[in-house]
């Protein structure tokens, strides 16, 4: 999770504007939480769905497809992650002074 939650946060304020960049991590981290929610009910779904049950063997039997599931979902997240397009963005953003839109240069991303 800690490979993908930083630069996560990264591609979201790479071309933000500095003004809105808390509204956007505000935003990332919501989206992050509830993201984990739902992976966690989901997978308990399919926990409890296969019998799952708090004994030695109900647990493991329980277990594999709740495992396989989550194995899938990041197979999945990989390949759309594969297709996203490659780079650090725009070498300017957009600002607004005085009600006219400039250009201004972006701070290279260490």
């Amino acid at each position: 999770m800690g490979l993908v939650f930083a630069p996560a946060a990264t591609a979201v304020l790479a071309n933000m504007r500095d003004e809105d960049h808390a509204k956007a991590s505000g935003t990332n981290a919501t989206v992050r939480e509830i993201g984990v929610a739902l992976g966690v009910a989901i997978l308990t779904a399919v926990f409890t769905g296969a019998g799952g049950e708090f004994t030695p063997d109900g647990y493991t039997d329980a277990a594999i497809p709740a495992v396989w599931t989550g194995a899938a979902f990041l197979v999945i997240a990989s390949l759309i992650g594969l297709g996203l397009p490659v780079g650090k963005g725009s070498a300017t953003a957009p600002t607004e002074v005085a009600g006219v839109q400039t250009e201004r240069a972006l701070e290279p991303i260490a």
